[in-house]
């Protein structure tokens, strides 16, 4: 049931949480492992981009966070220059920058054994948006994807391909979506049987 689940921003605590959480899930790809020291850094720099996926009363299921990213930072990104562990604190957008934002990239959205907790989140990812800066703004949202799983949940929320894994140094395919297409999507808001 939907209401089983919310949204709530990370404190500093959870990071430790994430990060073993990341470790499990992406494994087998090291790079794809943020340890728990670039997270707190990326944190200082704006923690409005870092949230918790709740069920029920405090249990902590999954974690998504999405950033702001400077256009040379995120051309950088796109074109597979750099990897999302590559990414610096300056990089981001700050809280007091965030009339400049016309772009996110979902950085990670890990929430194990729960695709309701998933579906969720991105039913409300707008909430997240709002809090790092107002979504009228934002023209267009960016991903990749770690896994044949996460490959299937981008594609099925609306997102183009717009790099091949060949083209990038971290193998991984680089989507896109327009913001209003995303938020408005009826995959998403359809009632699931």
């Amino acid at each position: 049931m939907q209401n089983d689940y919310r949204l709530v921003p990370a404190n500093p605590d959870d990071l430790y949480w994430i990060a073993d959480k990341e470790a499990v899930v992406f494994g087998h790809n090291l790079a794809d492992v943020m340890p728990v020291e670039l997270l707190q850094s990326w944190y200082r720099k704006n923690p409005a981009c870092f949230w918790m996926i709740i069920r029920g009363g405090e249990e902590r299921i999954g974690n998504i966070y999405i950033f702001p990213l400077k256009p040379e930072a995120l051309h950088r990104l796109t074109a597979g220059e750099i990897m999302e562990r590559d990414i610096k604190p300056q990089d981001l957008f700050s809280p007091g920058e965030s009339a400049r934002i016309n772009a996110l990239h979902i950085t990670s959205l890990v929430c194990p054994n729960s695709s309701a907790g998933v579906l969720y989140c991105l039913r409300h990812f707008s909430e997240i948006a709002r809090a790092i800066c107002d979504p009228r703004q934002i023209s267009h949202i960016y991903a990749l994807s770690a896994s044949k799983r996460g490959d299937l949940l981008i594609r099925n929320s609306g997102f183009t391909e717009i790099v091949t894994a060949a083209e990038r140094r971290d193998k991984h395919p680089y989507y896109a979506v327009k913001y209003s297409d995303f938020v408005d999507n009826p995959r998403l808001h359809r009632k699931q049987d």
